[in-house]
């Protein structure tokens, strides 16, 4: 046993230690839970003072946490074999597969660096600005902890990282004031069917840019000269030469980061729904961060929303698409487990 207990420790842990940078999650994955079968045995010598199981274990997992496929089958099947057009979130983590990867990393007992991996991929910079990905992956995923995890103080923990990620680097500080440009876009209230979208997706779409396709020369300088008179330091256009002609739009930077920091400001209140059904439960749940991050998911500023127009934009469009009738509908997830 000696002799055995001393190869481990000296030959087959520290290969294993060695290989995680380049290991494939799933290999990873498996490693983790077969040394986590083992961590109670004795596999080293009795002056052994090398890294321990539970190190091995860590790595493992924060390289499981940091490499697993999060996309969901269903819209791989749907895009591969049924040939369904792959849109903005079709490979965007899912929550089933996020749910998968935290039961595991909860019954592996690994600490922060794991979860804190899977949380730096979620909050992916480019898929967090968008509300449907909010609203159907990131919410759900809330809930799903919520649900499977409410009563441990390591599932409070994990919810705390999502938070305070989405208050530092998606949300992030609120900017500067532009009263006057609010102003002069609340003066805009031609109701055409060509000032309508063209209002909404500068007022609400944290998109930068817009094209309103073959809408004719006459219609064209119509929105134009409305957006001479009230949005003249908000955005620019540009003809788009087609017959008909059409328009595109582009805000100005500074209008583009104004827009999207309210748009997303306004997820807050759904983030903070899906982690707790009333007010005592999030307070139970948020802990000490409780003030920080509800009162930078709340606190009220200087926003578009009196602004808003009855206009969907793209991403509202699409969450009541119909389903092509070769997609498969999401299954009930079922929890993973390594017993």
């Amino acid at each position: 046993m000696e002799r055995g207990a001393a190869e481990f420790a000296t030959g087959l842990l520290p290969a294993i230690l060695d290989g995680f940078s380049k290991m494939e999650g799933y290999v990873a994955r498996n490693i983790a839970i077969e040394l986590y079968a083992v961590k109670e045995e004795p596999l080293f010598p009795p002056d052994y003072s090398g890294p321990t199981i539970a190190t091995a274990i860590t790595q493992a997992a924060t390289r499981y946490a940091d490499s697993a496929s999060l996309v969901s089958r269903y819209s791989l099947i749907a895009t591969t074999y049924f040939h369904e057009t792959p849109n903005a979130l079709s490979f965007a983590p899912s929550a089933n597969e996020i749910l998968d990867v935290v039961d595991l990393l909860l019954q592996l007992e690994v600490g922060s660096k794991a979860c804190s991996a899977l949380v730096k991929r979620i909050m992916s910079a480019n898929l967090v600005i968008k509300p449907r990905y909010v609203q159907e992956n990131l919410a759900s995923v809330f809930s799903g902890l919520v649900d499977d995890y409410g009563d441990l103080d390591c599932f409070r923990r994990i919810i705390q990282k999502f938070l305070i990620g989405w208050k530092d680097r998606v949300l992030g500080n609120p900017p500067q004031s532009l009263d006057s440009e609010v102003a002069n876009l609340r003066r805009w209230t031609c109701s055409c069917e060509h000032c309508e979208p063209a209002r909404s997706f500068l007022i609400n779409d944290p998109e930068r840019e817009i094209s309103m396709t073959r809408i004719g020369a006459v219609n064209r300088r119509h929105v134009e000269a409305q957006i001479q008179a009230y949005a003249p330091s908000t955005a620019t256009y540009d003809t788009i030469s087609t017959s008909p002609q059409g328009l595109r739009i582009t805000k100005s930077k500074v209008w583009t980061n104004y827009v999207r920091w309210h748009a997303t400001f306004k997820l807050g209140p759904t983030i903070l729904k899906s982690v707790a059904p009333d007010e005592q439960s999030l307070k139970h749940v948020l802990g000490k961060h409780y003030d920080v991050i509800t009162g930078a998911l709340r606190v009220p500023g200087n926003t578009t929303a009196s602004l808003t127009v009855p206009i969907a934009s793209a991403s509202t469009q699409q969450q009541g698409r119909p389903r092509p009738s070769g997609e498969l509908p999401p299954a009930k997830r079922q929890k993973t487990s390594i017993k």
